[in-house]
């Protein structure tokens, strides 16, 4: 039994698509979505859209795979963004309003101060006099 010759033109299986950028844009979509503290979720949803946007183009051009995660990745970052802007609002107003309350209390608070008439302190009682002993 022979072997078959080995054809020089057959081509190895390519290595997998990097998907990387996919990855990356989800991961961060999923962080903007689930994490509530705005200084870490508004940086990760905008990154997630700006990486998720890169790997869609690339896994369009047939440069990369992972067109789903890319398109999660900036589904998820828009989401993640879109609450955490409307809620770092809510949060300013919400805090404004309660700002606006405290003051205007302080200010009745002084007005009452200053209506009320100034009474001195009252003065202790002398000592009372010693009482006689009996002898």
């Amino acid at each position: 039994m022979s072997q078959a010759p080995m054809n020089p033109n057959f081509a190895s299986p390519s290595p997998s698509q990097s998907t990387g950028m996919a990855i990356a844009s989800m991961v961060l979509g999923i962080v903007s979505l689930f994490f509530c503290i705005w200084y870490i979720a508004i940086p990760c949803g905008i990154l997630a859209i700006i990486f998720g946007i890169i790997a869609g183009n690339k896994a369009k051009a047939g440069e990369a795979g992972g067109a789903g995660m890319a398109k999660a990745g900036v589904i998820m970052g828009v989401i993640g963004l879109a609450i955490d802007v409307i809620i770092v609002i809510l949060l300013f107003t919400v805090g404004l309003t309660f700002m606006k309350g405290f003051q205007k209390q302080i200010q009745q608070q002084q007005q009452q101060m200053q209506q009320q008439p100034q009474v001195a302190p009252a003065q202790p009682a002398p000592p009372a006099a010693p009482a006689s002993q009996p002898q």
